[in-house]
């Protein structure tokens, strides 16, 4: 399936920003297509814009080239959908352990490539979190946040059906 590339959670293993290895290979295409599983090992497919398809690289594995988000863009697509990431918990553990090696100015810049200001909302407050936004604040001067709530877990039910519940 072509464009694709290797993404979300997957990524976050083979960057080693992550020691957990997903049940699942993250897959970003631009069209929709069912989860396969392929000698137990299923496959995700997570449909994004045709306009999300950079910070790409190529690798090889067994002989083969595959396309794999970058380490920053896999920090980017990561904050964009945690659902597919782990949860937001795995992200802001990734970013914890690893920022020395993460570009921030270049997830900022894809960020805004992205046109989505809740990646930055996200990132802002993970690292105020784990008390590394002083460090790093400076990627954050010029940005306009938009008025309201981002969503910070994707995973975490809504309030109103855990009311319902009752859990």
């Amino acid at each position: 399936m072509k464009p694709y590339y290797i993404s979300f959670w997957s990524a976050l293993n083979y960057h080693g920003l992550s020691d957990q290895i997903p049940k699942s290979v993250f897959i970003s295409t631009n069209k929709a297509k069912k989860p396969l599983v392929i000698l137990h090992t299923e496959f995700v497919f997570v449909q994004i814009k045709e306009d999300r398809f950079f910070g790409i690289e190529k690798i090889e594995i067994e002989g083969r080239k595959i396309n794999i988000s970058n380490i920053n863009k896999t920090i980017v697509d990561c904050l964009d959908h945690p659902e597919h990431s782990g949860g937001i918990e795995e992200v802001a553990r990734a970013i914890y352990f690893n920022h020395k090696e993460l570009n921030f100015k270049k997830i900022k810049e894809y960020a805004l490539k992205m046109k989505n200001i809740t990646i930055l909302k996200r990132l802002g407050y993970i690292l105020e979190k784990i008390n590394l936004f002083e460090e790093y604040k400076s990627i954050f001067k010029d940005i306009k946040l938009t008025k309201g709530y981002s969503k910070l877990d994707t995973i975490c039910r809504k309030k109103a059906d855990i009311m319902k519940d009752g859990n």
